[in-house]
């Protein structure tokens, strides 16, 4: 911010030095070098430094007002920077070349408004053409990085998604169904377990699904888990219908489940539940996954001991996705040993082409 103000500047003074100058210039060429009129021209740029500068804060605060409303006040600023810009430069031209204010034709300006109104008009537009394209270098930019960042969430997350631990747990379980001729559960199990790698390695982690897709994936890998655990895993839903066809990132809540699995269900024979809950929150979309079991050591909402690769991994994802829009933390529900809850607040949106 402070470097924009800094160019801004720069490109100001020498914005105007030019104009100054061309106008010196073709005072010179037409009627000679005089220092009167030179002073007369110099006036001038400085009162166009001052006025469009005072400009700048009035179109910054419209950025994110209509299109209409940034026209019709863009004009009116435009005609009153023109009219103090030629009543200024007529009054000082009065005093240089006749020392006094007495002939009162500097209140005759009507004439050069649209002289005024022309130059502060070029200036608005210049000044909007430039931020344009710093805006859209900029979303040029983030969208490199997108998906610089997006491909590395994409590895991390078949790092950890398909780990030799997880594949290992799931194939056991299917070779004791098969030993104790559960063939149908067996067959079961490995069309889940082919569905769920399936999903995993096409889902694109810059592509925004809707939730229903992303409930989908997270049945698959639960009742994987289910057989995993002879079915002492329970799972509690709580998906509102108005946030079904809600767009997030592809699977966000999966590495949150697994963290569940892992650090509760896995560790502590007491612990059953995972709920998954999404709900909306004024303008924003809610997630949620929480467990029973024995809860962390937080601090500010985060896990005091730092965070492994999935959590880093959706911190990252939400960030470049949503910068600054979002809200990712967890809390134990009631007290350390007592459950523990994951929450990602994201803005809730919707696809045009088919949400009604």
């Amino acid at each position: 911010m402070l470097r924009q103000k800094y160019r801004f500047i720069v490109c100001q003074i020498l914005g105007w030095c030019l104009f100054t100058l061309v106008h010196i210039t073709g005072y010179a060429i037409t009627d000679g070098l005089q220092l009167k009129a030179s002073l007369n021209v110099a006036f001038v740029g400085l009162l166009g430094f001052l006025i469009s500068s005072a400009l700048r804060p009035l179109y910054q605060y419209l950025s994110n007002k209509a299109i209409w409303v940034q026209i019709i006040v863009v004009l009116e600023a435009c005609y009153i920077g023109a009219a103090v810009f030629i009543f200024s430069k007529n009054l000082f031209g009065e005093y240089l070349y006749f020392g006094s204010f007495a002939s009162k034709e500097w209140l005759s300006y009507a004439q050069h408004l649209l002289w005024g109104f022309f130059i502060m008009l070029c200036w608005s537009l210049i000044y909007f053409v430039v931020i344009f394209n710093q805006q859209l270098q900029m979303q040029k930019h983030r969208a490199l990085h997108l998906s610089s960042v997006a491909h590395q969430a994409q590895l991390k997350m078949l790092r950890y998604q398909l780990n030799p631990h997880f594949l290992f747990n799931t194939l056991n379980a299917i070779s004791s169904l098969i030993l104790i001729d559960e063939r149908k559960n067996a067959n079961d199990m490995t069309v889940k377990l082919s569905e769920f790698l399936r999903c995993s390695l096409d889902s694109d982690p810059l592509q925004l699904v809707e939730l229903q897709q992303e409930v989908h994936m997270l049945q698959l890998y639960l009742q994987i888990e289910q057989v995993r655990f002879c079915d002492r895993l329970e799972v509690e839903w709580q998906i509102d219908k108005n946030c079904e066809q809600a767009l997030v990132p592809s699977l966000i809540l999966q590495p949150l489940i697994e963290n569940a699995i892992k650090h509760a269900i896995a560790i502590d024979e007491d612990a059953s539940l995972i709920g998954i809950r999404a709900r909306k929150k004024l303008n924003q979309l809610e997630l949620c996954v929480y467990d029973d079991g024995p809860g962390a050591d937080l601090s500010q909402g985060q896990i005091s001991s730092g965070s492994g690769v999935g959590l880093k991994n959706i911190r990252e994802r939400l960030q470049t996705l949503y910068p600054e829009r979002f809200e990712f933390y967890m809390q134990n529900l009631h007290g350390k040993n007592s459950g523990f809850e994951a929450i990602i607040s994201l803005p809730l949106e919707f696809n045009l082409n088919e949400h009604k």
